[in-house]
């Protein structure tokens, strides 16, 4: 969701807003992954270098993939 935000500031405080969003959108993926004893910021960056709209991370497997095709059917 955060790499959808195509906004860009007016300013520089629009920007750094921009930026708090952005970065509050991966908070709760990256707390998932922490909380599964994985690496947060892989686990971040791994699910923003693929564009598909249902990948992340399956923390109870520690698999990437299609989080529907995992039976995962609400995916963060």
């Amino acid at each position: 969701a955060s790499l959808s935000i195509k906004a860009v500031g007016a300013n520089s405080d629009q920007t750094a807003g921009i930026s708090i969003v952005r970065r509050a959108l991966q908070a709760p993926a990256r707390q998932i992954a922490a909380n599964a004893g994985a690496e947060a910021s892989i686990v971040a960056g791994k699910i923003l270098e693929n564009k598909g709209p249902t990948f992340g991370f399956n923390a109870q497997t520690g698999e990437y993939g299609d989080m529907i095709a995992m039976g995962i059917v609400d995916p963060v």
